[in-house]
């Protein structure tokens, strides 16, 4: 265990902080569902690297997917890097690469608020997929069970924390999908719906 951890809840997704406290940023990528994100003070104080002193390539795959591939000094880049767009709400982006691929991805808002965490893997969405309003409510809460391949259950919330959809997959299959409007009522509905819902 990393140093201390604070716990927010935020509807039905939750957030576990990794202190400042924590000695060092974590070198592999937890592909688990929600997993611990590192503090943007410790971030911060951690990764100097900055993304623009990197290349990229962009390579694609035979489906016409592409990815980019990092490099410094004609070598692939392993670890932590930072990009900061002073101009923009979305100021600070932490990237972890894994020979050049981008395996992780933290943002936060200008205010400091955690803004995204993507978990990757040579490419491709693995482990949890989450993104939050400015105010803190979330967003999107999406987990891949296997390379691009949804598993569990997928939510989008509208920013006035109402759920706006909420999907269950179940071995690379759809058991539902529902959609809401912004009062909760049910606009959209697909697949063998949980009894909450059925009516």
């Amino acid at each position: 265990m990393m140093g201390i951890k604070r716990i927010l809840f935020l509807g039905s997704a939750s957030l576990v902080f990794l202190s400042a406290c924590a000695q060092h940023l974590p070198q592999e990528v937890p592909y688990q569902r929600d997993p611990e994100v590192p503090s943007l003070d410790l971030l911060q104080k951690e990764v100097k690297q900055d993304l623009s002193a990197l290349r990229s390539k962009l390579v694609v795959d035979d489906k016409g997917m592409g990815e980019y591939i990092y490099s410094l000094n004609g070598k692939v880049y392993n670890g932590w890097v930072v990009q900061v767009l002073p101009e923009n709400e979305h100021k600070y982006r932490f990237m972890h690469l894994d020979s050049g691929w981008v395996d992780w991805q933290i943002g936060y808002y200008a205010s400091g608020t955690l803004d995204f965490d993507f978990h990757q893997k040579d490419g491709f969405s693995l482990g949890s997929e989450r993104m939050w309003y400015q105010d803190g409510k979330p967003y999107v809460d999406n987990f891949y069970g296997g390379l691009h391949q949804k598993e569990g259950l997928q939510s989008r919330w509208y920013a006035s924390g109402q759920l706006a959809y909420q999907a269950l997959y179940k071995d690379q299959k759809t058991v539902y999908e529902v959609s809401f409007d912004e009062q909760g009522k049910i606009t959209e509905r697909r697949g063998e719906l949980p009894e909450l819902w059925s009516k």
